[in-house]
């Protein structure tokens, strides 16, 4: 098998916020707005153009391998304020009488290890990020951890393996072997049209794959600063 080198990087954090797909409205306080477990890939890449000061292409990112972890959930009562455009005026007004306290989930303590391809690409990133990076919210930041080589980063050898135990990260659907919630999720978003909203590159069926599992396929690699799992890389363009 041949040999391939990923850049890794560990972010932590205080809380982590990951939006539950197909998930728009509460119904108050005896409701409660769900996260995710895991983070989306496009949360990913763009906590990475964050880093980056810039949106990024997805034939920037190539390929992500990922495993997350986090110390338990809590909850938070929050309330929630609607804005509207006033386009006779041009600038958005709050809706008065429209606060709504609601209760919304959170990820404490959450921790992401990183693998990423473009070694040469994202090498600088990591050593002199452009914005701090967040978990889900603006108010979740996160910081990128000081490695045992003193860099917030370092660049791990890998072999492609055709099986390995698999943990906490995110897989498509349908995987043998896997068990976890199944939730359609967005390939990557395209943001580079000022003015207007996001287009959607896609739209697949991803798989949380929250307890170990034994997987058999393709993308698999043995990365050297790790023993107990093997790194799914997922290319978010197919």
């Amino acid at each position: 098998m041949a040999t391939h080198n990923f850049i890794y990087a560990c972010i932590s954090g205080w809380t982590a916020t990951f939006k539950m797909p197909l998930f728009y409205s509460n119904t108050g306080v005896r409701g409660s707005m769900p996260t995710m477990n895991i983070p989306p890939y496009t949360t990913i890449v763009g906590m990475l153009g964050n880093m980056v000061g810039r949106d990024l292409e997805p034939e920037e990112v190539k390929r992500i391998g990922f495993i997350f972890e986090y110390d338990k959930k809590g909850v938070d009562l929050e309330k929630l304020e609607s804005y509207t455009l006033d386009t006779e005026k041009n600038i958005i007004k709050r809706n008065t009488g429209t606060t709504n306290p609601t209760q919304r989930e959170f990820l404490i303590r959450p921790k992401l290890h990183i693998y990423l391809e473009n070694v040469d690409f994202f090498e600088s990133r990591f050593s002199e990020p452009f914005n701090i990076p967040c978990f889900g919210r603006s108010q979740d930041i996160a910081w990128i951890e000081t490695l045992t080589n003193g860099k917030q980063y370092e660049i791990v050898d890998a072999e492609e393996v055709q099986q390995g135990m698999v943990r906490d990260t995110l897989m498509p659907f349908p995987q043998e072997g896997a068990s976890g919630i199944i939730v359609p999720l967005a390939n990557y978003f395209k943001n580079f049209q000022l003015g207007y909203s996001r287009d959607v590159g896609g739209v697949d069926r991803y798989q949380v794959v929250s307890k170990p599992a034994l997987i058999k396929r393709s993308s698999l690699f043995k990365v050297s600063n790790r023993e107990d799992c093997v790194i799914y890389m997922h290319s978010i363009i197919g």
